[in-house]
């Protein structure tokens, strides 16, 4: 368990912005390859694929920070002296 965690926590911050590479090569690849090269199903497989990679990192984000988001929240709800 120990090892699992040691890889997640090297790939913090890779996750969304390879997610954004992906997403852009992935365009790419259908731009120069003919419209029928690849079947709708894939094309969705692979965009749902990518998905779930930016999913995880903005969650995996979102769990790192969530005591600075919480005090954030707290800030705009109370009265500043």
């Amino acid at each position: 368990m120990g090892n699992i965690k040691t890889y997640w926590d090297k790939s913090a911050g890779y996750k969304t912005a390879s997610s954004g590479v992906l997403v852009l090569l992935f365009q790419l690849i259908k731009m120069i390859l003919p419209e029928d090269a690849l079947s709708q199903q894939w094309d969705e497989w692979i965009l749902n694929a990518i998905g779930l990679l930016t999913a995880t990192g903005l969650l995996d984000k979102v769990w790192r920070n969530r005591h600075k988001i919480k005090e954030f929240i707290i800030n705009l709800f109370t009265k500043n002296k």
